[in-house]
């Protein structure tokens, strides 16, 4: 078992994936800085970039009242595109109870899928997290986070 500085130290690393910075330092020209209005239109129509950028801008309230149920919506809806930076927050969100009842299975699932898509934070939020679940509850974790990685993975333009 994982002592609470380890879980602290965890949550400190999954939190430092939600700042600012990574969003203004993308390698994508169409995700500077924009205003929220302008997010929330390219948001709107799907754009999983701009999902993440409002979900930011909720979780640290800037240009937007501070919201962690509006993060939380904006990260579910970029992760579920594959956006690895969302499906790490959704992880640390289910772990800490932040705009959703906390939910340790949700948040070890999103931080297995985050994890397989590059994600180091989600590491130790794993660690975490097992410290407070049941084998039996890991295990349907890892299986629902498989499911998820199989059916999210399959080609974009496979013919049948």
């Amino acid at each position: 078992a994982s002592s609470q500085s380890d879980v602290n130290r965890a949550e400190a690393a999954a939190q430092a994936s939600l700042q600012p910075a990574s969003v203004r330092n993308s390698a994508d020209p169409r995700a500077q800085v924009k205003s929220v209005a302008e997010l929330q239109k390219l948001a709107d129509q799907g754009n999983a970039d701009a999902q993440w950028q409002m979900a930011v801008r909720y979780h640290d309230g800037e240009g937007v009242p501070q919201n962690d149920t509006q993060a939380m919506l904006w990260f579910q809806l970029a992760a579920e595109q594959g956006n690895v930076a969302a499906q790490s927050a959704l992880g640390s969100y289910y772990w800490a109870g932040r705009g959703v009842p906390e939910d340790l299975s949700k948040a070890y699932m999103w931080s297995e899928i985050a994890l397989a898509g590059g994600d180091q934070n989600s590491k130790a939020r794993l660690e975490g997290l097992a410290s407070r679940m049941t084998r039996s509850q890991i295990s349907a974790a890892r299986q629902k986070a498989e499911e998820w990685i199989q059916s999210h993975s399959a080609p974009k333009t496979a013919s049948k």
